[in-house]
């Protein structure tokens, strides 16, 4: 049988309705968990470059609709590549990374559904992609990076930046006096994910801050 024709039943819909809500909390999942509010998030561009927009909680929705595994997967792959699309030129690279490692983790967890027989490779089949990439690759984090990051820690309030800052001293270890005027603090390109995390909590904090901001300008 064509991998994209394995037929879906109303328990392989239960199963993927659960990872679909599983996905929803792990890590930056809840980027992908609902529609994309360009109004909200000030970037109206957004429907000229996304002509199909998707996102978790309309997957979940028109879970009933997809006859076969292959229909599920394709709209599915849309909330990671229209991710990629709209963000390809972000220079914190942020969301891509994030985009591949949601996939990555959905992907995989559908493939211990062992009665839809998916493998990574039918996966890619299927949706017509190459490759999800490696781990070496996700790893890599160079002196651009750390200096991206540093700007990103310059655009939020000094209460923010602190908070991020002491809990990559304390995941690191690292005992420093923030009390003093001035103190020094070095990143280096081998803490590779404690930098990502690191990244992370700043993007967060920065999209928090765009919210609120949006929210407050509506109430006027």
């Amino acid at each position: 049988m064509d991998a994209s024709h394995i037929p879906l039943g109303d328990e392989h819909r239960m199963m993927l309705s659960r990872i679909i809500e599983t996905v929803k909390r792990y890590n930056e999942g809840y980027i992908f968990a609902e529609p994309v509010d360009y109004i909200q998030l000030g970037i109206p561009d957004y429907p000229k470059v996304i002509r199909q927009p998707m996102d978790l909680s309309t997957l979940k929705k028109n879970l009933y609709t997809y006859k076969f595994l292959g229909d599920f997967l394709k709209d599915s792959e849309l909330i990671w590549s229209n991710c990629r699309t709209y963000n390809g030129q972000a220079q914190d690279g942020f969301y891509i990374r994030a985009s591949t490692d949601c996939e990555k983790y959905f992907v995989n967890q559908i493939i211990k559904i062992k009665e839809l027989g998916l493998t990574m490779a039918l996966y890619k089949k299927i949706i017509g992609k190459e490759e999800v990439q490696n781990e070496e690759q996700e790893e890599e984090y160079n002196v651009s990076n750390i200096q991206n990051l540093i700007k990103k820690l310059s655009e939020i309030p000094e209460v923010y930046m602190m908070e991020c800052l002491k809990w990559f001293c304390d995941a690191k270890g690292l005992t420093v006096d923030f009390d003093v005027p001035q103190f020094q603090l070095m990143f280096s390109v081998d803490d590779a994910k404690l930098l990502r995390s690191l990244e992370q909590m700043v993007i967060k904090k920065i999209q928090e801050i765009k919210e609120s901001k949006a929210k407050k300008n509506n109430k006027k």
